[in-house]
């Protein structure tokens, strides 16, 4: 376009050549082909004023761009588009303003001028510079780029120097600025230009707008545009199940990876939905979903679902896409659940150890049973002693019909003999539900023995030489067959044995008496030949169907105390001071009486037999019988006493004669002694004679 020649600024052909310049301007932005959105006013100022210069200002991009993409490659281009010989000014540029993003009334769709109201900021951000690109009339110029307009998100190149841009030349070509720069794709547009899906990307169309301003004295304008395809981003979506394989009624969950798009865009918003299908075909309906939440990328749940039958599931995670983002999906098949019948676990609790003769019986606990499980429990005993549940069973087994996870019973049973008897509880399983046993080795029910109880009442205290005996009640012996065995009678001559202790060394008597059931049982009669205190233990040694049992040693006690023998004595009743006594004893009524016998003599006149004895001897028992002193002579007169005192031993106990009883004392009389005289032979008178006296038997 051009303009004519004015003479000065304020001339009235100066201020025509405004008011063709703003016809003309609005003729360049209606017919310009590229997709303009925006222009700015400017003003030219030349050396000398000539109206009518032109230029074209416009940015170019790539074609198709993706949300998230950065440092991508931009051009400003700024050309001197003054076409007539007159208008060959240079145009000094000052500012370059561009609006990055405009919508729906973008000129190149036929609606109408841009900026107005319809940008859309944020979708581009440009870098903080750029450089005049080489071989351009700008060429190495720094341009730093700059927000103006925050709401219209307009940004303006602003040159180090200014950019002088000269007229065009003979051969038709324009002097250009040409600036390099990058920009990053933030988001989608919100005010597209167009939208239109291709395959599963959906792009959307919207334009830069550029204008330029110079620092000269003439206004003028000139401004371009560039379309730019902008595709959502892409972001991947990958899932992992919990397991690949599970069980009826055990729960079973997706985790849904959604990966960030490259290159990244914002963080994705939207959904993630979770559709579980019970077929390899991904048929609907889904038996399970659920939906979350997406607040970026990052890994989302879908929570726990526990299948109801058996059979294989497929996982389908779906993200809904939001407005940056394209949407994505697993496909069916991917991630395969095999689900088994569900596997119950089957608890029991037999009864507990019991004696023979009560009843046993079993509880069987389903539980973990998929839905409401059905079928039955059947109960089988073995026994007794069979541990590995194999063969007959000791009786026909049980059935209980299962309605649910539960507690079921097996009923009473009686067994036949005592033993360890085992129970197995099998569940049957159903449509939804494994079959489950217990195992044999689990469900052990011990059948004691009855132990019966017995009571002893022994015979009472005796002396060495005297019987004794025992005597048994047994009782709680099972009747059913009757009670057999024997009782055992043992009579041990240990002491006095606290009860509880254990009677120890051989039993001095032993004897066993034959039970025919329940009773009294009564052993046989022993003298005893010694004395001391006898613990009698009465064993029941048991039998097919009866436990052991026997009285406790110390429970009951026989005493056998010593023999009393007695001693008797005889001494001669007197003799003479100067004769010999002695003393006689007869022991009698001793056991084998062994010891010793001592003769202590006391006088004379010593009543009472205190003080030191005057004669003392020592005789040798071998037996009942009768054993002598030594003899003592006197020597004075008086009542001499005779004390016998039998020492006794084991099973004898001591004897002794009082002092003074009869037969004991001994009477001394003074000795009466004779005297006979001799007298000499006849002589004549006046001759001697003489007499001779013997005195005999004095002491």
């Amino acid at each position: 376009m051009k303009m004519g020649h004015q003479s000065g600024p304020g001339s009235a052909s100066h201020r025509s050549g405004r008011a063709r310049l703003s016809v003309l301007r609005h003729r360049f932005l209606c017919g310009l082909v590229a997709l303009v959105v925006a222009t700015v006013p400017f003003i030219v100022s030349m050396p000398e004023a000539f109206a009518g210069v032109l230029f074209a200002a416009g940015p170019t991009f790539p074609t198709n761009v993706t949300v998230g993409q950065t440092g991508l490659a931009g051009v400003m281009n700024v050309v001197n588009s003054s076409t007539t010989p007159e208008d060959n000014s240079n145009i000094n540029i000052s500012t370059i303003n561009l609006v990055p993003a405009c919508g729906v009334t973008f000129p190149g769709n036929g609606t109408g001028d841009c900026p107005t109201a319809d940008q859309d900021p944020g979708v581009f951000q440009l870098s903080s510079s750029g450089t005049g690109e080489a071989g351009t009339a700008c060429a190495g110029t720094t341009f730093t780029i700059s927000v103006i307009d925050a709401s219209s998100g307009q940004v303006t190149f602003m040159p180090s120097t200014p950019v002088v841009l000269g007229p065009e030349n003979g051969s038709g070509s324009s002097p250009a600025c040409r600036i390099d720069f990058t920009f990053n794709v933030l988001k989608a547009p919100t005010k597209p230009a167009g939208a239109s899906p291709s395959g599963t990307v959906l792009t959307d169309q919207l334009g830069f707008a550029a204008g330029v301003a110079q620092s000269d004295m003439v206004a003028g304008t000139g401004s371009g545009g560039s379309q730019v395809t902008v595709a959502l981003a892409a972001p991947s979506i990958t899932t992992t199940v919990s397991s690949s394989t599970g069980n009826v009624g055990t729960p079973i969950s997706d985790t849904a990876t959604l990966s960030p798009a490259s290159p990244p865009g914002p963080a994705p918003t939207g959904t993630i939905t979770f559709n579980l299908y019970s077929n390899s075909a991904c048929t609907a309906p889904a038996v399970y979903t659920k939906t979350d939440n997406v607040t970026g990328t990052g890994d989302y749940l879908s929570g726990p679902f526990s299948p109801t039958t058996p059979g294989t599931y497929e996982w389908i995670a779906s993200y809904s896409g939001d407005a940056n983002d394209l949407a994505a999906a697993t496909a069916c098949g991917n991630e395969p659940v095999t689900i088994a019948l569900a596997m119950p676990t089957i608890t029991t609790s037999p009864s507990g150890p019991t004696t023979f003769g009560n009843t046993i019986s079993d509880s069987a606990t389903l539980s973990g049973g998929a839905g409401t499980p059905s079928g039955t429990i059947t109960f089988s005993l073995y026994g007794p002693g069979n541990s590995t549940c194999s063969g007959a069973t000791a009786v026909a087994p049980l059935t209980a019909t299962v309605t649910g996870n539960g507690t079921y019973m097996s009923g009473p049973f009686t067994p036949p003999s005592p033993g360890t008897y085992n129970y197995i509880a099998a569940y049957s399983g159903d449509s939804n539900n494994a079959a489950v046993a217990s195992s044999c080795a689990s469900e052990s029910t011990v059948v004691s023995k009855p132990t019966p109880a017995i009571t002893t009442t022994p015979s009472g205290a005796v002396n060495v030489g005297g019987s004794i005996s025992d005597q048994a009640v047994l009782s709680g012996g099972t009747t059913a067959p009757a009670i057999g065995g024997t009782i055992t009678f043992n009579f041990y001559n240990d002491g006095v044995a606290p009860a509880g202790a254990t009677c120890t060394g051989a039993p001095a008597f032993t004897d066993a008496v034959t039970v025919a059931g329940n009773g009294t049982y009564t052993s046989m009669t022993h003298t005893v030949t010694a004395a001391g205190t006898y613990e009698i233990v009465a064993s029941y040694g048991g039998d097919t169907n009866n436990g052991a049992v026997a009285s406790v040693c110390g429970a009951e006690s026989v005493v056998v105390s010593p023999a009393s023998p007695t001693i008797a004595t005889t001494t001669a009743p007197t003799a003479l001071v100067g004769g010999m006594i002695s003393d006689s004893a007869t022991l009698s009524g001793g056991v084998n009486p062994t010891g010793t016998i001592t003769f202590t003599l006391f006088g004379p006149n010593n009543a009472t037999c205190n003080g030191a004895a005057i004669a003392t001897s020592m005789a040798t028992v071998t037996g009942n019988g009768t054993y002598g002193s030594a003899t003592f002579t006197t020597t004075a007169p008086g009542v001499y006493n005779w004390v016998a005192t039998y020492s006794g031993d084991a099973n004898n106990a001591a004897a002794v004669s009082p002092c003074g009883s009869a037969n004991e004392s001994v009477n001394v009389t003074p000795a009466t002694p004779t005297i006979a005289t001799k007298a000499s032979a006849s002589v004549s008178a006046g001759s001697p004679i003489t007499d001779t006296a013997t005195l005999m038997g004095g002491a």
